[in-house]
Formats: structure tokens, C-alpha cells, sequence
């Protein structure tokens, strides 16, 4: 089966709601004294992690479930968990950086 058509199939199998799209996100990450004369940056007290996910999905149950679109081979599970960029948005996401969902969903139906 060609890609695009696999994928089209994927969408629409799934029972998720997509509630935003490229969605940017910002959290602000406290850094230690040490931390901060470790990078060089002696007088800072946290770094501002900014990213934007491809998209935010509710499930049926109600969870959030964030998207990364990547091109290639399908990766198994062990492969997703140590993806530093799928970790940094489950960080962005633990920390409340994705609170502009409710924006978007009302957004989306609208």
C-alpha cells in the first residue's frame, strides 16, 4: 500500500479528536546555582524550554495524546520513549506548557 494511503487509512481509523495543530508551547525550567555556572550563565535562575508539536489529539477516554509526524520506518515503543524530542514534549506538556488547548478546541469547533 503507498504511503499517503496508508496514512489516510491510519487518520481515519482513529477515534481520537484532533484539538490543535502546530500547536507552540513555553515553559519556564528553574536551573540550580551550580546549573546555571555550569553553562556559564552565573546570574541566571531558569531557561524558558519553547517547542511547537504537530499536533494534540483527545482520546476517547479524555487523555491528551501529542502527535509527532516523522517520515521513515514506524519505531517501536523503546524507540518513542528514548526520542529526546517526544520526551521534551511530554516535559513541555507535564509542566502545563499546552493550557492554550482550551483555545483551541473551542477554536477547532467553531
Amino acid at each position: 500500500m503507498p504511503v499517503l494511503a496508508r496514512f489516510v487509512a491510519r487518520e481515519a481509523a482513529t477515534t481520537s479528536e484532533p484539538v490543535a495543530v502546530e500547536l507552540g508551547f513555553g515553559v519556564d525550567v528553574s536551573l540550580s546555582a551550580a546549573t546555571c555556572r555550569a553553562v556559564g550563565e552565573p546570574h541566571a535562575d531558569r531557561v524558558r524550554f519553547v517547542g511547537y508539536v504537530d499536533r494534540v489529539d483527545r482520546a476517547p477516554d479524555g487523555s491528551t495524546e501529542i502527535v509527532d509526524y516523522k517520515t521513515g520506518r514506524p519505531r517501536d515503543q523503546a524507540a518513542v520513549d528514548a526520542a529526546t524530542q517526544l520526551t521534551a514534549y511530554a516535559f513541555g506538556c507535564a509542566r502545563g506548557g499546552l493550557r492554550a488547548l482550551r483555545w483551541c478546541r473551542k477554536h477547532y469547533q467553531d
